[in-house]
């Protein structure tokens, strides 16, 4: 029978690496070994966030894809993130999570741990198990820092034995002991009421909406939390109408409404927090993707997660200018004319105080932008047109190769004819004459007007145009001045068909950009920039979005828009992006020389618990004790 047949089945809302423990016990193998073993992973310790979950379900009865949704769904953290982290990097995340290839930095280290390193129990909760007939496990909403209190029962949380002060839970390098009913030296496990401790109320609220999300979590996938947020700031006067966020009368009432007690023992920094927080919140794709955070906010604005999500919207249209979206694409052209399907608004605000939303719609190209006015309807904005778009401009050349003339190309477009006119002349494909395209009611006339041909012109002049194409370097413009513009049309007219399928192609004159050599010049700017980005020295990691914002703005945008035809350039933003330990041993003297001007303890174990080294490994503790030696040695020697 294969070991894996001793694989537990999850209980509900257990810690996924608690699964990885219960396999050890079963099986009698070592942590290291049993990793590697169901994840094809070389670590001592599960991580917070499993990966490679695709090997392990490759061994298991199950169906993959179901099996590592129910795990990431009932066993793991990631519910309770998914919420508030840019969609990519929630996608990497899943990817993580069902293969990693070797080598690769993990999504997930991107992210701020909640999560206690220690596992924490309720012993009512050990009790209902047992009763239950379940083995004692770690609960995930027992685990996060800070918040020592059950949800269910009001009690104290523990990780070590109140009578002699073993942990309940040991990390060895053979087997890990989680002895959570007695501890290893047979003393029963008992509770501690949690009814005088100070602020227990609401951290009870925080883990009501930790529970929320756990539950909701495939429900909840699509939510538009960022416009919900702005309809609550927007009502509350946080935010203006034209989206400006009022930082400081946000962080004023939110430290009034939260202590600041209260957030520093939350392990919050007061100082950081008032540092533009409202902005790391309610802006997408910003800097805080902290659950903790995100749920003290929606508590402050809406009194609860539940009251948040499931109740109607306070006005959801306040003042919101050009509405919360998705926003029509207005492309005739378009195949999806007049469907909501622009997902994005850009809004700016001019020095009068005008408000403009610029709006691209990603199928056809279409990009137009409106002038919001409080007193005028949404469909009487003032529109400009900054883009008609691909599908737009391939209808124009269809429309006039086909023998319309310009007025009929407006009424098919809907637009003037002095657009019509405009864009012919910027798409002169065929290098058109001038009086093509001004003098229109000389030489084009309208479809009404056509002359029809007789059934004897009509073979003739077929004949004429297909023995024209055998020449090679003849051109559309050239056929016509032969046989005579209004015959010519006069054809295009009865088969459009046949023409077009014998006239020369339309040949677009468009030259591809060198982008290799475009790659090799931007590369090594990519590098120079690089390299003194570390000479700097910054405080923050170097990330890839760090670097590329040291570019100017046009070599910026290509290297997003153009990854695959910039590869050396995206070859040498990988070469410099900082890894998370490399950062760590990086910042240790900036850490230390901050602790020293704060009055901080510089000892290793203080060091530690900063969040910016939380979890570290062993060779960060290691350099962290090697550079505290140094500074140590090198005061002796001035002492001297």
């Amino acid at each position: 029978m294969s070991e894996l047949a001793y694989f537990p089945e999850p209980y509900p809302d257990e810690d996924y690496r608690n699964l990885v423990i219960r396999y050890c016990h079963k099986t009698s193998t070592p942590l290291v070994e049993c990793m590697n073993k169901l994840f094809n992973v070389h670590t001592g310790s599960p991580n917070y966030f499993p990966y490679n979950l695709g090997f392990l379900a490759g061994k298991l009865p199950y169906d993959e894809g179901e099996f590592i949704e129910s795990i990431i769904e009932k066993n793991t953290f990631f519910p309770l993130f998914s919420l508030f982290i840019p969609s990519g990097l929630s996608e990497q995340m899943i990817s993580d999570f069902y293969q990693v290839a070797a080598n690769k930095d993990l999504a997930i280290l991107s992210l701020r741990h909640n999560i206690g390193k220690e596992f924490k129990f309720c012993s009512r909760c050990i009790k209902e198990d047992i009763k239950q007939g379940k083995e004692p496990y770690v609960h995930r909403i027992h685990q996060f820092n800070n918040l020592d209190i059950c949800l269910y029962h009001k009690t104290k949380l523990i990780d070590k034995c109140p009578k002699c002060n073993v942990n309940l839970y040991e990390e060895t390098n053979k087997n890990p002991r989680l002895s959570v009913s007695k501890c290893k030296n047979g003393h029963l496990v008992d509770y501690e009421e949690c009814e005088n401790i100070e602020y227990t109320n609401i951290k009870i609220k925080v883990l009501e909406g930790i529970q929320f999300l756990f539950e909701n979590y495939s429900t909840l996938k699509v939510f538009p939390l960022y416009d919900y947020y702005k309809v609550y700031l927007v009502q509350k006067g946080y935010m203006e109408s034209s989206g400006k966020l009022n930082n400081k009368a946000f962080c004023k009432d939110f430290l009034k409404f939260y202590s600041e007690d209260y957030l520093i023992e939350l392990e919050y920094n007061v100082k950081q927090l008032k540092n533009r927080l409202a902005l790391r919140l309610f802006t997408k794709d910003k800097y805080s993707y902290d659950p903790i955070l995100h749920i003290l906010a929606i508590n402050f604005l809406a009194g609860s997660i539940e009251g948040f999500f499931n109740e109607p919207l306070p006005n959801l249209h306040s003042n919101i200018p050009f509405g919360n979206g998705p926003w029509p694409c207005l492309n005739i052209t378009c195949k999806y004319y007049n469907e909501k399907v622009v997902k994005k608004c850009n809004k700016h605000k001019t020095r009068r105080d005008n408000f403009y939303g610029s709006f691209l719609c990603l199928h056809c190209g279409f990009h137009y932008q409106l002038k919001h006015d409080d007193n005028v309807p949404t469909s009487k904005y003032r529109l400009w047109i900054i883009d008609y778009g691909g599908v737009w401009k391939k209808k124009l050349i269809e429309l006039y190769s086909n023998g319309f003339s310009q007025s009929g190309i407006a009424r098919e477009l809907n637009v003037a004819k002095s657009t019509v006119k405009s864009h012919l002349q910027k798409l002169t494909l065929q290098k058109i004459k001038e009086h093509d395209l001004i003098g229109e009611n000389e030489s084009r006339k309208t479809l009404s007007s056509l002359r029809k041909l007789s059934d004897e012109e009509y073979k003739k002049l077929k004949s004429i145009i297909k023995e024209l194409c055998k020449n090679n370097t003849i051109t559309r413009t050239k056929i016509s001045e032969i046989v005579g513009p209004k015959k010519y049309r006069a054809m295009f007219h009865m088969d459009p068909e046949w023409m077009n399928a014998v006239l020369p192609k339309i040949k677009f004159n468009f030259t591809e950009k060198d982008w290799k050599t475009i790659d090799l010049t931007l590369a090594d700017e990519v590098e120079r920039q690089a390299k003194e980005l570390y000479e700097s020295n910054p405080t923050r990691r170097i990330t890839k979005y760090l670097i590329l914002g040291r570019l100017n703005p046009s070599d910026k945008k290509r290297i997003i828009h153009h990854p695959v035809k910039l590869s050396e350039s995206m070859k040498m933003i990988k070469k410099y992006v900082e890894g998370k330990e490399a950062y760590q041993i990086r910042i240790i003297p900036h850490t230390l020389r901050y602790m020293k001007t704060t009055g901080y303890n510089t000892d290793p174990e203080r060091i530690y618990r900063f969040p910016i080294f939380n979890g570290c490994s062993d060779k960060v503790k290691q350099e962290i004790v090697n550079y505290i030696n140094s500074c140590t040695e090198e005061n002796d020697d001035t002492d001297i």
